[in-house]
């Protein structure tokens, strides 16, 4: 097995001999004149060239070693008066005969005459760095370059050696043959031996990392090229050096080592030798702001705190007046939480003297909901503002109003950057908005909220504020642009000290899962940490995390391990009462106890997450006993109290039933929530020992039905600082989308997975394909039933039939998602023949029940028809929803031969009108420990808010978002800005009519009119989710009159199409839900949720583009109307590239828009 490389940097090929492993350089040789010039990696990019493999032969001894070493240049050190100095000059070399026109050297004058020559050279003094050298390249044409003291490349060096003579390769140009024979006998000292070679987080050194079709360079002053190969990966050595047109060359801190993982192996047989290689992940690369050497101040999110430190200079914010906190949270356009600045209008702020008379200004701020809403950045000498004036967002006045004024408002986060020179950009579209320059102030000046116009002030929320010392070009902000919708949608916060950057290397001989062979695995790996983590992990007494929440839960920290002390104790996973997403606790009733044991020091934090529950009592949850008298978090219907030994909290708190997140020390620190404001009115008592942590235990008449999700205890009172960062990391838990997955996918056999359900289902484990054996089967996507989001799923009635083939082992695990339709016949649903008798999840009208050839639950149970999570295996262990209970009664028993898996196949007479969304089979019982992760998984899939986004982008035309539903509706695709032509038109938000939760839509009536442009194409696909108005006029909504056009509704009929001619039957029924429907002028229309083509006829084919209008075109056959989302393509979909938008706006209308 062998890699090697041409040039250093390039993209390694693959060989293999199976005698000797074998490490050769990449060797640099410069030719006589008129060969080829040698490969040379330059400060800037990669000169085309050759390079040649050493071809000595190898002797006969073994010995390798591993070290960081790399090439190195270096700077010139001048003497002065005795002492070493450091010039900051750099030396340069040209051939001292130069023929090139201003003295310039050719490639010609580095050759020589023959291979015996030498080529005189002179030096040259001249400033570092490449800057210089590429602002004056046409002086300096030819000359070569040393820099300061650095490796060239940082990468990992691997030396090897044959009796004396060492061979150098850098993993950018490594050849490996296989290690010989002999080796054999130390198999068990070779295999899985790992080194993990640490590596700088930073970019200021050079090296090469390859993502998925991408190949990245870094030079010593930070700035780096990327390509991107169309083709693929071997493409990408000439897409470096040879495409221009591909070139990006990106400023520092984007120049970061990205995550790759590669996986080398060969395998042999006696006849055959093979090689695999394997790339996993994709390349992702961690955003950031342009011109990092021109930034004033960059007060970054991550950082965000009354006392905000600028990352860029010594620039420090502080409060003006009034009280500024740090929240973390999602919402208002941030999907993940994020870290922000939050005050009233009564809060003031200064960033300091940052603002210079050339300016830019980018920024993430918020006007809050039911707040006042006037400047929010802000000054009065000059007269500035910054993205927020009189309810309006989006707007900037630089001494002058730089953009229109007379915008709409709302109080999502908004993106926004400009400049004095006339460029303004305002959230996701590449769009300046500016109409005009802004006046050049004389001198620098401070940026403010709520300071200058006190007027004019906001509750406010900033999230992030960058200025520069100019004005930065289009390119430059819109870079910048980007950076911010990115963390505004990825919720990124910086790396913590435990992250670290290397590479892990792997050698193994013998192979791997039996089988024979040799390899060697090489991962350039980031160790993953949370994105936020507890502090002060080495002052840690006990950590019992959520993941791990059992009736036995062990602690992340020391051998604690926390156990029920009477009662019932389960465990549960489930979203809601403050949780987004389904979060992993402990729940009991009053009467269930629970020790965690002695992890409460005389000195003490405590951290936790805990809840009443609704209806239950509400006493204490977590206490100890008399001595101390202790409790933290509630107490009688009161939430967010502490007693340590003395009330440290005000005692007189409203209850609720949501999480809370709570931290607290006896210090006289206690944090509530997501706000950083210590409630604390008094330091808790010191007791004199260590003591036990309890829930319903101690004061036991005081007990509670609870929920308990996680608990962190320190041996000391944390800081502040220190509690805040626990704070964040628990807030972010409760909030974070945490994706589970199946255990043990090495043993499974198939893996159908919902998301790829259809007709002919395909499994993802394995080359099992799922089969229709009568009548139809239909995929949907739909929400309900249990389902808290749309999820796609088969479903059929009881003339359907389905074989996901022999899947079933006679030694087995089943974990399945299905439920009877309502109204429907209930019989079985997955099952298999008479031999074995097998049914799992329902049977004659009972759910939960499972029949192994033999009764193995209890079959006397309620029916539902709600989705049924469940597993099973034959050797006694059944799960059934979310309690973490084993109801199996018997075991299985052992058959003699793998069988089928069906649906309505078998006991044809048991048949059920069925939906199955997921199914999953493994070839052994799986451990209860196994089964239950595989639950949780099932579990979270039926909960968890999976982002949803329509079908190629790059062939949109508009792009109408509810979320941007306004009079004025601007497209997030193309400069599209759809108008009121008549009437009165208003923008909603409510939920009903089929969406289950609150969306935007535009309103009006029969007499409103719209128009969003000329948006349709000859060869088009249009989506939209309209409805009619109950009570209202029911005429056509989305149509026009030249073509004769209509789609979705006509004359009181619903999901209809007439794309000058009738596309979809006519004569259908009329309601007023929301009509979810897509089509194209290719004979492909879907409506709602079930993936069946209704067309009958193709389009009509018109000869230009033409406009889409409401109410427009036939004026007599108008509507009431609610439009809430419309999309148009420029050419016909497919019908996956359909389905997947219909998806998308199904997922919308279950999960709603603000």
């Amino acid at each position: 097995m062998g890699t090697t490389v041409d040039c250093p940097g390039e993209i390694p090929h693959l060989s293999y001999r199976a005698d000797l492993l074998l490490l050769n350089t990449t060797e640099l040789t410069v030719t006589y004149k008129n060969a080829e010039m040698g490969c040379i990696e330059a400060r800037d990019g990669l000169i085309p060239g050759h390079c040649q493999d050493s071809d000595e032969d190898p002797p006969a001894a073994v010995k390798w070693s591993f070290g960081d070493y790399g090439p190195e240049t270096h700077a010139l050190v001048t003497q002065f008066n005795g002492r070493e100095t450091a010039t900051g000059s750099c030396l340069a070399f040209a051939p001292r005969n130069k023929t090139g026109s201003n003295n310039q050297a050719t490639q010609e004058d580095w050759q020589a005459e023959t291979k015996d020559d030498f080529i005189k050279l002179e030096p040259w003094a001249v400033p570092c760095g490449n800057q210089w050298m590429k602002d004056h390249w046409d002086k300096w044409q030819g000359y070569s370059f040393y820099s300061v003291d650095a490796s060239i490349e940082k990468c990992l060096t691997v030396t090897f050696s044959l009796s004396m003579q060492p061979v150098v390769a850098f993993v950018g140009g490594i050849q490996f043959d296989l290690l010989p024979g002999p080796l054999a006998e130390i198999d068990t000292q070779v295999r899985g031996l790992t080194w993990f070679v640490q590596l700088e987080p930073d970019c200021d050194s050079h090296f090469v990392t390859v993502g998925e079709r991408t190949m990245q360079c870094t030079w010593l002053d930070g700035r780096c090229l990327q390509a991107s190969a169309a083709e693929g990966l071997n493409d990408l050595r000439s897409a470096l050096y040879l495409s221009q047109h591909r070139h990006q060359i990106i400023e520092q801190p984007l120049c970061k080592p990205q995550p790759l993982t590669a996986e080398t192996t060969s395998t042999t047989t006696s006849t055959t030798t093979s090689t695999t290689t394997t790339t996993t992940g994709l390349f992702h690369r961690e955003l950031q702001p342009a011109a990092p050497s021109s930034m004033v101040a960059w007060f970054k999110s991550d950082d965000a705190n009354p006392v905000w430190k600028s990352a860029v200079g010594a620039w420090q914010g502080r409060v003006t007046k009034g009280s500024v906190t740090r929240k973390v949270e999602a919402g208002n356009g941030a999907t993940k939480p994020v870290g922000y600045l939050a005050g009233d209008s009564n809060a003031g702020y200064d960033f300091g003297k940052i603002m210079k008379p050339d300016f830019t200004i980018c920024s993430i701020t918020r006007y809050v909901q039911g707040g006042r809403m006037g400047r929010i950045l802000q000054n009065i000498h000059p007269n500035f503002l910054h993205g927020h004036h009189g309810h309006r967002t989006g707007v900037a006045h630089y001494s002058t109003w730089v953009t229109p004024w007379d915008v709409p408002s709302n109080t999502d986060w908004l993106v926004m950057c400009g400049n004095n020179k006339g460029v303004v950009y305002v959230g996701n579209e590449q769009r300046n908005i500016a109409v005009r320059h802004g006046v050049l102030h004389s001198e620098d000046f401070n940026l403010y909220i709520n300071e200058g116009f006190t007027g004019e002030v906001s509750d406010f929320g900033v999230m992030e504020v960058i200025t520069w010392n100019r004005a930065l070009s289009e390119d430059e902000m819109w870079t910048s642009m980007e950076y911010l919708n990115w963390k505004l949608a990825t919720g990124h916060l910086s790396k913590g000290p435990e992250e670290r950057t290397g590479i892990v290397i792997t050698i193994f001989e013998g192979g791997t899962g039996g089988q024979g062979g040799h390899g060697l695995h090489i991962k350039e790996a980031v160790q993953e940490i949370l994105p936020h983590h507890p502090a002060a992990e080495s002052s840690m007494v006990a950590w019992f995390k959520s993941e791990d929440a059992r009736p036995v839960w062990k602690s992340a920290v020391g051998s604690w391990q926390g156990g029920v002390t009477k009662g019932s104790v389960t465990r549960k996973v489930e979203p809601g009462n403050g949780a987004t997403r389904p979060v992993a606790y402990l729940a009991g009733d009053p009467n269930s106890g629970y020790d965690f044991g002695k992890i409460m020091k005389p000195d003490f934090t405590i951290c936790s997450i805990s809840r009443y529950v609704e209806g239950g009592r509400m006493g204490r949850i977590l206490q100890t006993g008399h001595s101390p008298n202790f409790l933290h978090g509630h107490h009688h219907h009161r939430t967010g109290v502490a007693y340590y030994n003395a009330w440290v909290t005000p005692s007189d708190v409203p209850s609720n039933t949501d999480w809370l997140v709570m931290c607290g020390n006896k210090k006289g620190v206690v944090y509530v929530g997501n706000e950083r404001r210590n409630i604390a009115v008094r330091h808790g008592v010191l007791h004199n020992a260590d003591f036990n942590l309890y829930i319903n235990e101690g004061f036991a008449n005081e007990a509670s039905d609870f929920g308990v999700m996680e608990v962190i205890t320190w041996n000391r009172a944390l800081s502040e600082d220190e509690m805040w960062t626990s704070m964040e990391y628990l807030n972010w838990k409760l909030q974070a989308h945490l994706a589970h997955q199946p255990s043990a996918e090495s043993s499974m056999v198939a893996w159908f997975k919902s998301e790829d359900a259809g007709p002919a289902w395909k499994s993802a484990v394995g080359s099992w394909e799922a089969n229709v054996t009568k009548g139809s089967v239909t995929r949907r996507f739909n929400a309900g039933s249990g389902a808290a989001v749309p999820v796609a799923h088969l479903t059929g009635l009881t003339n359907a039939g389905l074989d996901f083939g022999k899947i079933m082992k006679p030694e087995f695990t089943i974990c399945s998602i299905t439920r009877y339709l309502a109204g429907g016949i209930h019989g079985r649903i997955l099952q298999s023949g008479h031999h074995p008798n097998f049914l799992h999840g329902h049977w004659s009208r009972q759910t939960g029940v499972a029949n192994y050839h033999g009764w193995v639950t209890p079959h006397q149970s309620p029916s539902s028809t709600d989705w049924l999570v469940m597993c099973g295996n034959n050797k006694g262990v059944v799960f059934v929803g979310k309690d973490g209970k084993n109801i199996a009664t018997g075991h299985g028993p052992q058959l003699n031969a793998d069988f089928h898996l069906y649906i309505n196949e078998g006991f044809a007479n048991e048949a059920s009108d069925f939906g199955v969304m997921e199914v999953i089979t493994w070839n052994r019982a799986l451990s209860e420990d196994e089964m239950w992760t595989s639950m949780e998984y099932l579990n979270w899939k039926i909960q968890a808010a999976i982002l949803y986004q329509p079908a190629d982008k790059l062939s949109m035309v508009a792009w109408f978002k509810s979320e941007d539903a306004s009079p004025a509706w601007r497209s997030a695709v193309g400069s599209w800005q759809a108008r009121v032509t008549k009437g009165s038109i208003t923008r909603k938000v409510e939920a009903g009519n089929g969406a289950t939760k609150p969306v935007g839509y535009l309103a009006g009536d029969s007499n409103a009119g719209y128009d969003f442009g000329k948006i349709m194409k000859p060869d088009f696909t249009i989506c939209s989710i309209t409805r009619y108005v109950q009570g209202g006029r029911m005429g056509r909504i989305l149509q026009n009159i030249h073509p004769n056009f209509l789609h979705g509704h006509h004359g009181h009929r619903t999901g209809v199409a007439h794309y000058s001619t009738w596309v979809t039957p006519w004569d259908v029924p009329s309601n007023t839900d929301w009509l979810v429907m897509c089509g194209n002028n290719k004979g492909v229309v879907y409506v709602g949720n079930e993936q069946r083509n209704i067309a009958v006829h193709h389009g009509v084919l018109h000869s230009e583009d033409f406009n889409l209008y409401i109410n427009e075109g036939f004026t007599g056959e108008v509507s009431d109307f609610g439009v809430m989302e419309v999309i148009t393509w420029n050419r016909a979909l497919s019908e996956d590239e359909m389905w997947t938008s219909m998806e998308y706006l199904n997922w919308k209308l279950a999960t709603g828009t603000q």
